[in-house]
């Protein structure tokens, strides 16, 4: 078996063209006849065993990596607004998305979070229906800036925007805006 060798070394923002990508991916596919698997990689780990270990993730399908801390951010990334949907009891989870709106209020609610990491940012919209009034009550942990927990809009269609940040044992509310029609 072949040692692969590398084409090219890139620098920060250095641009990765095509062709020296492709000569990278032939060589490796080449080392590994063409079945690149966790097998595979074990079985070449002795090239580097320092770069080369664990289990490698898929080119394919969803992907969770665990205790990973990524160099670079992800450029261009939009985060997803989840529409959650009403109930009596609103939990945000917050593995899905760090942006929140459920449906508008048809009652009063109970809000609730799960999934917290510290140090996460996250923000919830809330909307009256065409009634108004509603109201909600806040899960616990909350330290707003005013020391309590603000008063919804009460008009109908109105939206109300609150950020919060985790750090481990509180949250940290803070009112984004409020009355938006």
């Amino acid at each position: 078996m072949s040692l692969v060798t590398k084409q090219k070394t890139y620098a920060d923002n250095d641009p990765i063209i095509y062709s020296d990508l492709n000569a990278n991916w032939d060589a490796l596919y080449d080392l590994v006849n063409g079945n690149l698997d966790n097998s595979n990689i074990a079985a070449n780990a002795a090239i580097d065993p320092v770069k080369i270990s664990g289990t490698a993730a898929t080119l394919a399908g969803a992907q969770t990596l665990t205790n990973k801390t990524l160099i670079k951010p992800i450029q261009n990334a939009v985060q997803k607004l989840t529409a959650d949907a009403y109930a009596s009891t609103i939990t945000f989870d917050m593995t899905t998305s760090n942006l929140h709106k459920p449906d508008a209020l048809t009652g009063n609610a109970i809000l609730a979070v799960e999934n917290v990491d510290s140090g996460q940012a996250f923000i919830v919209i809330l909307q009256q229906d065409g009634t108004g009034g509603r109201t909600v009550t806040w899960w616990s942990g909350i330290k707003w800036v005013t020391g309590s927990p603000p008063v919804l809009s009460t008009a109908a269609n109105v939206y109300d925007i609150f950020s919060f940040i985790y750090d481990g044992t509180n949250y940290y509310g803070s009112i984004v805006g409020l009355a938006y029609a």
